[in-house]
């Protein structure tokens, strides 16, 4: 069975950024996903399209088919009175806000005395991404199964 939409997808990966530093990796039973659902990055989701179950494969996805370009706009300063129920502020900080784009991560960037810095672009948008997938099972998804 090959990777289409609406099929049930469990794939080992190593995602490494372009010094070769991994960022991130599945765990030894792999990361399932139902194909077609917009759980994966545009660009993943293509490559493993037509893909079977003992397939291995490296692939470069770039920023506008990862996680978008780095987009200065999104770095702005807000007052601090908006952190007020956070507690401690500190630079690094991430938080997940609504936004008329939807849900966006933000990561404090700078903080004075009234205002605060922060970024609203994916922390690894604006990077090409770097990816050594294993295809380890494909099958028919269940009715029942929720879509991740």
């Amino acid at each position: 069975m090959v990777i289409s939409e609406n099929k049930t997808v469990t794939i080992n990966y190593t995602l490494k950024n372009d010094s070769g530093k991994v960022l991130d990796s599945s765990s030894k039973e792999g990361f399932s996903y139902i194909h077609g659902k917009g759980h994966l990055i545009s660009g993943l989701e293509k490559e493993l399209e037509g893909k079977k179950p003992g397939d291995k494969f490296h692939t470069e996805i770039d920023p506008k088919d990862g996680y978008g370009e780095y987009k200065d706009s999104y770095v702005f300063s807000v007052s601090k009175e908006k952190f007020d129920d956070i507690g401690q502020l500190k630079i690094g900080s991430r938080f997940r806000a609504q936004t008329n784009e939807g849900e966006k991560i933000i990561t404090v960037k700078h903080i004075e005395k009234e205002r605060v810095t922060i970024d609203m672009n994916h922390p690894l948008a604006g990077q090409t991404l770097f990816f050594d997938i294993e295809v380890m099972d494909v099958r028919d998804s269940n009715k029942n199964e929720p879509e991740k």
